[in-house]
């Protein structure tokens, strides 16, 4: 089994009732968070690096969020 974590960095546009606003950068620590878990329990987690730093948010979790 092998697990990644998507998030939003932008709202979804839900209609009423509106959710709370965004925090800035989205929800990818909830998702780093998630992922770390999984990892440091031996579940294999696919993540955006190769060798994912405990520290760093973005190396743990894939965010969904297309400008175009």
């Amino acid at each position: 089994m092998h697990d990644g974590s998507l998030c939003r960095s932008m709202p979804s546009g839900a209609p009423p009732p509106q959710p709370k606003p965004m925090k800035p950068g989205g929800y990818l620590d909830s998702a780093a968070n998630i992922a770390y878990a999984f990892w440091s329990r031996g579940i294999p987690v696919v993540t955006p690096e190769s060798r994912p730093d405990p520290a760093c948010d973005n190396d743990w979790g894939f965010d969904t969020y297309d400008s175009k």
